[in-house]
């Protein structure tokens, strides 16, 4: 029986492999490493109509928690000079489409997906916006992307940009209570 039980997951393990591989071969992994030189640009600010209708399917996850995303993609990519807070929003869909953000070249995990519209904070970089089908999916759409860059700290606004107190004179406003 122990024998059965060994040779039984060695089956097991090398057709894990092989789909892997296949899946590999095909695309298809969850870990997501998109190509952002052929993708179309979008702007912060921008609104494009589009569709994934007639499309190529190239991958069915994307890393962050949505799967069987098994309709055409279409790829956009934008830059972001400064850090800033991201929304991109899907509307005017005619079936299930889903949106994906990650992070261009890099072999990771989306950073966020969602079924129509996704708020997030992003540092400066290249990024990628993936709109793909979910169970086969195809839709026209309108992509919407706005950044609002999200601008340091001014003087005296928290305790890391506080104004350091010179005149020993100044008197506080509230009594009792030491300088700040």
């Amino acid at each position: 029986m122990k024998k059965f039980v060994i040779v039984l997951m060695a089956v097991m393990m090398v057709a894990g492999i092989a789909v892997a591989k296949e899946k590999a071969r095909e695309g298809m992994l969850d870990r997501v490493s998109i190509d952002c030189t052929t993708a179309t640009p979008i702007a912060c600010g921008d609104v494009i109509a589009s569709t994934n209708v007639g499309g190529t399917l190239l991958f069915d996850a994307y890393g962050c928690g949505y799967s069987n995303q098994t309709g055409p993609e279409v790829f956009y990519t934008f830059t972001l000079d400064n850090d800033a807070e991201v929304t991109a929003s899907l509307t005017d869909m005619e079936a299930d489409l889903d949106i994906f953000l990650g992070v261009c070249g890099d072999d990771v995990d989306c950073l966020v997906g969602a079924n129509s519209t996704f708020t997030i904070e992003l540092l400066a970089g290249d990024y990628y916006i993936a709109v793909d089908g979910y169970n086969g999916a195809e839709s026209p759409f309108t992509l919407t992307l706005v950044c609002e860059e999200i601008l340091p700290p001014q003087p005296g606004e928290t305790c890391d940009t506080a104004i350091e107190l010179v005149d020993d004179d100044l008197v506080n406003s509230c009594p009792g209570a030491e300088f700040w």
